[in-house]
């Protein structure tokens, strides 16, 4: 029951969102298909499901890793060796000041890395497509449920106008008629009973559009 108010508001709803007075059954679908909270919390879930398996795709691909960096030795270290080592004419005791390295240095590296195999990866992989087309079948099964409760709330409304027409209807010829047998019966050429029984009909029929209000 709350199942169908729900999806009689709907209609309702986008009766008004339109500014019309009727909806064909197919805009009512497209309308409920369009703003069901339960249907954009399906389809929410597949968009997030395929970004993981996206996420997780890309983990496999080759990776490439790049890096550089440069020193400015703004002071060389300067180191005192014996002054022999270069002149061996040089007096005993001697040393000399020598500089090693450069005052620039510098460094690039390029990485490559290529998975062969990881058997988490591919558990974790089809584990994710699984649960994507699980949420797909989640929100074609909504969808069709949607549609269902549309269509059958659709045509309940449909059948009662048509009820609550056929009773004005029959309500106006019974008035009517109840009306013509008073006037038959007090111009003697109707009996009491016809007007009692007309009555009680004519009595049934307004009280059932009193219940239909």
């Amino acid at each position: 029951m709350k199942t169908r108010l729900l999806i009689i508001s709907t209609v309702l709803l986008a009766v008004v969102a339109f500014g019309q007075s009727s909806m064909s059954l197919d805009d009512c679908i497209a309308y409920a298909l369009q703003n069901n909270a339960n249907v954009k919390s399906t389809r929410t879930t597949i968009n997030e499901s395929e970004a993981r398996v996206a996420e997780l795709m890309a983990t496999g691909f080759p990776q490439i890793t790049a890096s550089a960096d440069l020193s400015n030795n703004y002071i060389i270290p300067t180191s005192f060796l014996p002054a022999q080592i270069f002149d061996p004419t040089a007096p005993e005791g001697e040393f000399i000041g020598v500089q090693f390295g450069t005052q620039y240095v510098g460094r690039a590296t390029l990485e490559l890395n290529q998975m062969i195999f990881n058997g988490s990866y591919f558990v974790g992989l089809k584990a994710a497509k699984t649960y994507t087309e699980l949420s797909r079948k989640d929100t074609q099964k909504s969808e069709i449920d949607l549609v269902a409760a549309v269509k059958k709330a659709y045509y309940s409304v449909l059948v009662n106008q048509e009820r609550h027409d056929l009773v004005i209807k029959n309500f106006q010829r019974l008035d009517s008629l109840l009306r013509q047998t008073k006037i038959m019966y007090d111009n003697g050429m109707a009996e009491k009973i016809d007007v009692n029984r007309i009555q009680v009909q004519f009595n049934n029929i307004s009280q059932t559009m009193r219940n239909s209000d």
